[in-house]
């Protein structure tokens, strides 16, 4: 017999951690962490890229600082010091 695991499918528990709410303390929009990091110029990228903070988060928080490094780097954040402010923003 097959023992049910009392945790969610691994699928079920990434989709929690997108749609989480943003924890307290952290910026609650991209456009703001960006201001308060003084990257404001990045702001229209991320809106395009429909980079939300719950999805930032996520990645840094859970698939790490190389998942949110590759996405940056999608997006556009060529400057590898812009890139850290950001991950040390969402931390």
């Amino acid at each position: 017999m097959v023992k049910e695991s009392a945790s969610a499918p691994p699928h079920l528990e990434t989709l929690a951690a997108l749609t989480a709410p943003v924890p307290a303390g952290v910026a609650s929009t991209v456009s703001e962490m960006l201001r308060q990091i003084n990257l404001p110029q990045y702001t229209q990228t991320f809106e395009d890229e429909g980079m939300e903070m719950s999805v930032l988060i996520s990645l840094a928080r859970g698939d790490g600082k190389a998942a949110l490094d590759d996405a940056l780097k999608e997006a556009g954040v060529t400057s590898v010091g812009h890139r850290l402010k950001i991950f040390a923003a969402l931390q």
